[in-house]
């Protein structure tokens, strides 16, 4: 097929909007489009780490109902996962939405805390029932379930329209001292619509329940008589006898509740909280449990798990820090799995030959001497001597020899008691790097970008932090900001939960923003900027950068788990109760003296699939600030309504693959954006894109392991770069301000999202990444762009169906440089394309290696396979002929 491009002649109308810079969420260029990825740092909350500061469960709720101070509520048991009364103590906010305002009505604690439902017993799914013929079920408890503990066993008959009777009688039983049994096959009936808590009165109740114990207690045999009528039963166990179903909270002043007030719950997790008041029997030996603790989903959660040890979380001189008490004579050992052999599962990351890593520890202590650390099957121990001031240990590992085994490795350190050690830091990484906790492939992905979105700052609830956690924790906030300032960036994208008080919103500005001079300044009178300066940042966080995205949760809108979703409060929708809680936050943060208006923009969180709530959101958002509204945009993927992971074998899944990026739906959607926001004299960009990816059991989807390993390549393709490419070129033509690739760096699998491969299979850089991050910023980005109208001259081979055309093109001219963008979308037919109207001379030609547009570099087969290539052609009477291999995108480098 051929064509030709006038490149005097741009589509009609033609846009003349600048191309961002490119950042990533954990990176953007000042004033331009930018490519954003996701900070690739270890965090506390990714169960790596050890914490220095308590887990604050945090968590915002809805009032269903009220009863006089009663407020019922949904949920608050977090599936079978608390036990009941575990909030009592906690700090309350209520707050409600008055005449468009966000209002705090009243700051208390919760007094009353009642938790008790019943769910069905292991082996039968939420939905699912016994059939009517059943009078007896057989089941196991889980391994980690709690043992020596009381349950009660009660069954319900269900009728045809799905209505429920009452309980049977209510039966006790113990579970066994060891729980090791494999669960039993039950038969069930096909899920039907059902509420437990409805009651059916014209249905009898089941009677003379019964429970055999056999195993030991590990499993328990329950029978029953049959109901008249009955289409079937549910067994349900409960670690309460009354089988009522309760959910609710009341304070302990006088508040006057309302039905959609949003309550804000505050506590924090620490070691003097008994396990059996805050964690359900059903979760009883599960790492979530244990995840208030110094690590998150460690071994020493609660003080009864590790004898001879106390510990506790402190702070002192703007230093926090975990004291650990060893009590004992012996040897204490702390660690955590790691890495793991190349042979294992794709979980933990495997440690390359030739690499050295680094533990990092900030430690001190009065009485001993010497802490050994240690990384199994890498390198002898280090001894490390202690003082009892604090000190900053790296103990570097050098990885001699691959390990192939399929074992997990653990790596942490030990010490001998008795005695006290505090610990400040703990962090493991790539000794090639500096940041703590991070690799080598993060210090390259850094160097490509100007701004990083600090994902590992949200989706914390309800296992969170408070303001102590999130600036006192040297691997949450700082370490953005820390990264950050190593790579050069300009500016920098702050993710921070919504549930902070006003005084903590305060007390982040005063980190953020307040100098602090220690010859004048003093601990008391700016206790968070003092935090800051004890980290080696003198100079406000604000001063170092030119602009500081603020943004509060992620994705407040998605209903996948209702741990991180905005509540409907005061009967607003959840997108306008966002926008006034948005709102209410500028203006504490405006009350703050030292925040300058100037260097923050508010980060506004769209939704692509709705316009209504982008709508609703933007016009319940102020003009505090200056903002920025964002969606996400991916190539591919469940994002853009796959049901299965696309088939390698199939033309039609590559097809889909490259026409995403040219979708007549993608242009609309981003100038409806563009419009929004430019109405309010906003700016218009995404928060998340680049190629997508379908998940196993999300929005139906049933992935198998091969498929997402064909899903991974295909994604991470030739062809998945040219539509990426495409797709920022069409967002950047309408008018998009930032662009952020979903996500930077790489994991043990990466086979889902990631710029780069696994270290074990080569570390390569995928061609998306490629296209959009380096190559962008260096050609792209600050450049007004222009699409191009091809138009065809012969046409041969495979015909396109899908309604889009073959060939897309676009001119980006900037800084006196006109580049010619021509993407062939065609996965059958090269673009034989005539290039007119341009400058006479030379002409730098850039396109990326690959046997064709399904090369993909993520082994360590093919990790040089895909690598973009510049070349020098010479342009003729102002005409340029190329070809253009199906699936592959050219850029053509004028001279001025």
């Amino acid at each position: 097929m051929t064509f030709h491009i006038d490149v005097a002649a741009p589509a009609d109308p033609a846009p003349t909007f600048v191309a961002p810079r490119a950042s990533v969420s954990g990176a953007p260029i000042a004033g331009q489009t930018n490519v954003t990825v996701d900070v690739p740092f270890n965090s506390p909350r990714a169960g790596k780490l050890i914490r220095v500061t308590p887990v604050s469960y945090r968590q915002m709720i809805e009032v269903e109902s009220v009863e006089g101070e009663r407020m019922h509520v949904r949920d608050l048991d977090g599936f079978d996962s608390y036990a009941d009364g575990y909030l009592v103590g906690a700090d309350l906010t209520i707050a409600r939405i008055v005449n468009g305002v966000w209002t705090i009505v009243a700051d208390t604690t919760v007094d009353v805390c009642a938790v008790r439902e019943s769910y069905p017993v292991r082996g039968i799914d939420g939905e699912e029932y016994l059939p009517a013929s059943a009078t007896s079920v057989t089941f196991a408890w889980h391994p980690r379930h709690r043992p020596n503990a009381q349950e009660y066993i009660a069954v319900a008959a269900v009728g045809a329209d799905g209505r429920v009777s009452g309980w049977s009688n209510v039966v006790a039983v113990t579970t066994g001292a060891t729980l090791d049994a494999e669960a039993p096959s039950i038969t069930t009936e096909d899920a039907i619509d059902f509420v437990r808590e409805d009651v059916d009165s014209g249905l009898a109740v089941p009677t003379n329940c019964a429970a055999t114990t056999a195993d030991g207690g590990n499993s328990h045999t329950v029978t029953w008589t049959a109901s008249a009528g009955a289409a079937g039963y549910i067994v349900h166990r409960s670690q309460y006898p009354d089988f009522i179903f309760v959910n609710y909270i009341e304070a302990t002043d006088t508040i006057s509740p309302q039905a959609g007030d949003c309550l804000i719950v505050r506590k924090e997790m620490t070691a003097d909280i008994d396990k059996a008041d805050w964690v359900s029997n059903r979760l009883w030996g599960f790492s979530a449990a244990n995840g208030y603790s110094f690590y998150s989903g460690g071994a020493y959660a609660w003080g009864d798990q590790a004898p001879d040890l106390d510990w506790s979380f402190e702070v002192e001189d703007g230093v926090y820090f975990l004291r650990l008490t060893h009590t004992g004579t012996g040897t204490l050992e702390i660690d955590r799995a790691s890495h793991a052999g190349s042979g294992a599962d794709p979980f933990y990351p495997v440690l390359i030959e030739g690499r050295t890593y680094r533990q990092k520890l900030r430690v001190r202590s009065p009485d001993i001497t010497t802490l050994t650390a240690s990384m199994q099957s890498v390198a002898d121990d280090v001894d490390l001597t202690l003082t009892s001031g604090w000190q900053t240990h790296e103990a570097d590992f050098a990885v001699t020899s691959q390990d192939t085994s399929t074992a997990t490795r653990f790596s942490g350190f030990r010490f001998d008691g008795p005695g006290v050690l505090d610990i400040a830091e703990w962090s493991i990484g790539d000794a090639a790097f500096p940041i703590p906790g991070a690799t080598a492939i993060t210090g390259a992905v850094l160097s490509k970008v100007d701004m990083m979105r600090g994902h590992h700052t949200i989706k914390t609830r309800p296992q969170s932090y408070d303001l102590g956690g999130l600036i006192g924790d040297p691997h949450r906030l700082p370490l953005l900001l820390q990264g950050a300032r190593y790579a050069g960036h300009s500016r920098v994208w702050l993710q921070v939960e919504p549930h902070l008080s006003g005084a903590e919103i305060a007390g982040l500005m005063e980190y953020l923003c307040t100098p602090y001079d220690p010859a004048t300044d003093t601990p008391a009178a700016k206790p968070h900027a003092h935090v800051r300066y004890q980290q080696g940042q003198t100079a406000p966080w604000a001063d170092v950068f030119t602009k500081v995205y603020f943004e509060i949760g992620n994705e407040m809108w998605n209903g996948l788990s209702e741990f991180y979703t905005m509540p409907s409060v005061s009967g607003n929708t959840g997108a306008t109760s966002a926008g006034c809680l948005g709102n209410w936050w500028k203006t504490q943060m405006r009350a703050h003296p030292d925040f300058d208006d100037d260097k923050f923009v508010w980060v506004v969180g769209g939704r692509s699939s709705s316009d209504q709530w982008n709508e609703e959101l933007a016009g319940a958002t102020d003009s505090q600030l200056p903002a920025h509204l964002t969606i996400a945009d991916y190539n591919g993927g469940w994002d853009e309504g796959a049901k299965a992971a696309p088939d390698p074998t199939s033309d039609d899944d590559w097809l889909d693959i490259l026409f995403n990026s040219a979708l007549k739906e993608r242009a609309e959607k981003t100038s409806a954006l563009v419009a929004r926001a430019n109405a309010r004299g906003w700016t218009a960009g995404t928060y998340e894109a680049g190629p997508g990816y379908v998940l196993d059991g999300l929005n139906g989807g049933a992935v198998t392991q091969q498929q997402k390993i064909d899903q991974s390549q295909m994604m991470k393709s030739v062809a998945a770069g040219t539509a990426t490419f495409a797709a920022w070129l069409t967002n950047a033509a309408n008018g998009f301000a930032e662009q952020n690739f979903f996500r930077a760096g790489s994991d043990a699998g990466a086979l889902t999202w990631h710029s780069h491969s696994p270290d074990v299979e080569g570390g390569a850089v995928t061609p998306a990444y490629q296209w959009v991050a380096d190559f962008w910023n260096r050609h792209i980005a600050g450049g007004r762009v222009v699409p191009l109208d091809p138009q065809r001259v012969a046409t041969s081979g495979r015909a396109i169906t899908i309604g889009e055309p073959e060939v897309l093109s676009w001119r980006v001219a900037r800084d006196g440089t006109d580049y010619v963008v021509v993407a062939n979308l065609s996965i059958a037919d090269s673009a034989s394309v005539l290039i007119t109207a341009v400058s006479s001379g030379q002409a730098t030609r850039h396109w990326m290696t690959g046997d064709d547009y399904q090369t993909h570099n993520q082994t360590l087969a093919t990790k040089d396979d895909c690598q973009l290539q510049s070349e020098a052609v010479t342009v003729t009477g102002g005409k340029l002929t190329a070809t253009i291999p199906p699936g592959f995108v050219e850029v053509f480098e004028m001279a001025p």
